[in-house]
């Protein structure tokens, strides 16, 4: 059988039920000045609060820019159109007309003068000089480009093309027949990327489209261009 023990009196207890102080009291307590423990207490917790509150501000940033800041910083460096030096002496490279109209358009005015990459990626300053075709000479500053020291017109169907592309993909396009059965263009493929031939003589360049690719090959009236300066 359990049996309550009784409250002791007031003055026998450390605590006081707020109905047993007086106004008066209840008013002398709210002005004294918390305890020292309090005020550390109360300090360290606001801190806490603060470095919590930035440290899920910062997650929440990281998380949902991060991945796009580095999309596109690669997107930056990557080349869209490229410029092929053939003479850099003389400060000539050919591109597609394509990439040449989508360059020289970027700005918002088709002026004959547009930036382009290398295949490197670094960006040049191309100027107009002739159409042929399919083809665009343009002028460039000769510094620091490495040219193509021979190209000739397509006399061999075996070719490769320049840079970094899945192996199936350059085994598969080696003749012309085979760019023309691409249904789609490949994302390592950028407008004006070489295709050489056996001999590594540059034959034409790329011009990839929503629906493929084109083979823009180097024909004899390109060479005339180029030969005449």
């Amino acid at each position: 059988m359990t049996v309550d023990q009784p409250t002791p009196p007031p003055h026998e207890r450390e605590w006081r039920h707020p109905a047993e102080i007086s106004a008066e009291h209840r008013i002398v307590f709210a002005a004294e000045p918390p305890s020292r423990r309090l005020r550390a207490a109360a300090v360290i917790s606001s801190a806490l609060a603060c470095i919590g509150i930035g440290l899920a501000a910062w997650l929440v940033a990281t998380g949902s820019t991060g991945p796009e800041v580095g999309i596109s910083s690669r997107s930056a460096q990557r080349p869209m159109v490229v410029a092929v030096p053939v003479d850099a002496a003389a400060g000539v490279a050919v591109l597609t007309w394509r990439g040449m109209a989508r360059a020289d358009g970027a700005d918002g005015e088709a002026d004959g003068v547009a930036s382009v990459s290398l295949l490197d990626g670094t960006r040049i300053e191309v100027r107009h000089r002739s159409s042929v075709g399919d083809l665009v000479v343009v002028s460039i500053d000769g510094d620091n480009t490495e040219p193509f020291t021979a190209i000739a017109p397509l006399n061999d169907t075996v070719m490769s093309i320049v840079g970094n592309h899945p192996d199936s993909l350059s085994k598969r396009l080696v003749d012309v027949e085979s760019f023309a059965e691409l249904s789609s263009a490949p994302a390592s493929i950028v407008d004006g990327t070489p295709v050489l031939d056996t001999d590594g003589h540059l034959i034409g360049l790329c011009s990839p489209h929503a629906d493929g690719v084109d083979l823009i090959l180097i024909d004899e009236a390109v060479l005339a261009v180029l030969h005449a300066g």
